[in-house]
């Protein structure tokens, strides 16, 4: 499962590729039009060192993209070298068409400047970072103001409010200028405010997905479905009571097992045993609660009751029976021991419902059905059988199933004996 951090990376890393790309697109056309257009050697010159400048920097940071480092250096040095460049070209130009011999209002009357500033704007908001778009607002804006001042100390250049004169003539509409400008200064914070929120989206996106997959490992499939398209939400839930199958399983000697193995064996072991046994309980449309070591506490009846929620718990005990005898004809075949195990099933009322801290939540189930449940199958080995059920349990079977009266029995927390059943195998 990506992380929202890799996510993010990713993202960004592709939108600095595709600036780079741009600019690298811009140092060619650039160049192009100059060797066209070109109204001196000096104009040629300029653009062409600016151009080898821009055009050696991106390939740098092409170079620290692949590496996957520095994106921070990268971006920032990015827009600034995109702001740098586009402030540059006013005045190269203004210099090449004759210098102070033209006013300087023009300057400020190219209208390719706000195209190539708006595409800049935009082309660096793709890296999903709301200060790219901050950066090239603010570094245009500074040296738009520059520009403006300096052409107002020539004399000739002058400032008024008639917008046709500004279009036609020598005239600067001061005005027109500062409203570009705003505007410009408008759509940086918009774009700014457009990649945070996206930025935020994605981490909400990863995150919501990370825990309806941590949720998911948790429930069967068709149960999962169930709360993922419910209004209630099971993450809010503040618990209710309702009658619940808890099954306790659990490897017998499995102290004096580990102790045998390395550590990297125990873990591997325990990585096939649960995988088999939790997927027996989600056909079964039973809910994992939570593992206990190598025992494994498994609830039917979680989030939704269903009349023949016993019933079911005792199937899937059967077949994790048959699924244990199938895992030991393969470690018979690699010369490994066998594994035993004990399951212990009682039905009863529970408190289920999110248990912990709002830091830390587990969705599980609590009361004196869980405690005699475990108790049951602590009582497997006393009794040298793998399979205990309740009475309650074994009243809801209807013979559907062959058990065994094995008597009644006391346990640990409980005043009253109980009558506990060996469930038989069914061949």
């Amino acid at each position: 499962m990506i992380t929202t951090k890799e996510l993010l990376l990713e993202r960004e890393i592709k939108g600095l590729k595709f600036i780079s790309y741009f600019r690298l697109f811009f140092v060619f056309a650039n160049i192009s039009i100059t060797m066209i257009v070109a109204k001196s050697l000096m104009e040629i010159v300029a653009v062409g060192l600016i151009s080898l400048i821009s055009f050696l920097a991106t390939f740098y940071f092409i170079y620290l993209l692949k590496q996957k480092r520095n994106l921070s250096f990268i971006g920032i040095m990015s827009a600034i070298l995109d702001v740098c460049v586009l402030a540059c070209l006013p005045y190269i130009w203004h210099e090449s068409v004759g210098g102070d011999t033209v006013s300087r209002a023009y300057m400020l009357k190219a209208p390719t400047y706000v195209s190539m500033y708006f595409a800049i704007l935009i082309i660096h908001s793709f890296t999903i970072r709301p200060q790219y778009p901050l950066i090239i607002a603010g570094g245009v804006t500074f040296f738009s103001l520059i520009l403006f001042f300096y052409a107002k100390q020539d004399t000739r250049t002058i400032i008024s409010s008639d917008f046709v004169t500004h279009m036609l003539g020598s005239t600067v509409s001061g005005e027109f200028y500062f409203s570009t400008l705003m505007t410009f200064v408008f759509a940086g914070l918009i774009l700014s405010f457009f990649t945070y929120q996206s930025r935020k989206l994605i981490y909400e996106a990863v995150n919501l997905e990370v825990a309806k997959m941590q949720v998911s490992r948790y429930f069967s499939p068709n149960v999962f479905d169930k709360i993922a398209t419910s209004d209630e939400s099971l993450v809010n839930s503040s618990g209710r009571k309702q009658d619940v199958a808890v099954m306790f399983t659990d490897i017998r000697d499995f102290t004096t097992l580990s102790e045998s193995l390395k550590p990297e064996d125990v873990v591997e072991l325990l990585k096939q045993y649960h995988a088999k046994m939790v997927n027996i309980i989600f056909e079964n449309g039973g809910t994992l609660d939570k593992f206990i070591g190598d025992g494994i506490m498994a609830t039917f009846g979680t989030p939704d009751s269903k009349p023949d929620d016993a019933y079911r718990a005792v199937i899937a005990g059967l077949t994790m029976k048959k699924a244990l005898v199938e895992l030991n004809a393969d470690r018979k075949k690699k010369s490994l021991s066998e594994l035993r195990i004990g399951i212990g099933i009682h039905f009863g009322s529970v408190i289920a419902g999110n248990i912990g801290t709002e830091n830390r939540m587990e969705y599980t189930v609590i009361g004196d059905t869980v405690n005699l449940a475990s108790r049951i199958e602590s009582k497997c080995k006393e009794l040298k059988t793998d399979f205990l059920i309740s009475e309650t349990v074994n009243a809801q079977l209807n013979d559907r199933i062959p058990t065994r009266n094995v008597g009644e029995h006391s346990v640990k927390g409980k005043s009253q004996v109980v009558t506990l059943y060996e469930v038989m195998s069914i061949s």
